[in-house]
Order: structure tokens, then sequence, then C-alpha cells
């Protein structure tokens, strides 16, 4: 990936999460008016994924080597394995 498109992709993540923010806070006061607390605890999924994704690019463009893992509820997780890629089974 070059330096360009690298700089760009973080850019246009980083407005995108950022409008998910915003909504994300709409939410809530939505949620907070009508007396729903509970729905306004934490990130939305969108920001928790957008964010995982950003990690994910940064990391990568660090050199490490990423790897998907399932866990039992079917979900896919990545870790970062560093410069060196581990057997993880």
């Amino acid at each position: 990936m070059s330096l360009n498109n690298s700089k760009m992709i973080k850019d246009l993540l980083d407005q995108i999460i950022s409008l998910a923010e915003q909504q994300d806070k709409e939410w809530k006061a939505i949620n907070l008016a009508k007396h729903k607390a509970s729905q306004t605890i934490g990130d939305s999924a969108l920001i928790f994924h957008l964010n995982a994704l950003k990690e994910l690019i940064n990391r990568e463009e660090a050199g490490e080597t990423i790897r998907a893992i399932e866990n039992i509820d079917g979900r896919s997780y990545f870790i970062a394995l560093g410069q060196q890629e581990l057997d993880i089974g």
C-alpha cells in the first residue's frame, strides 16, 4: 500500500468513525430521553468494529502479522503476532 493510499484510507476511516460517534451520541440522547439508560452504555458495535479495523490497518502497516481466530460464539477475532507468526494450534 503506498503512503498516499494509506493516508487516504486512514483519513476516510477517521471521517467514518467521527460520523458514527455523532450518530451514537444522538442515539444515546434519544434513549436517555425515553428513560432507557441501559441502551446508552458503551460504544456501539459499529464504532467498536471501525476502531478495530483502524487498529488492524495500523498493525499491518507496522509489519505485524495479523491472524483471524474464531471464538466459541462463532465470531471472528483478530490477534497481532508481531514480526514472527506463531502457531496457535
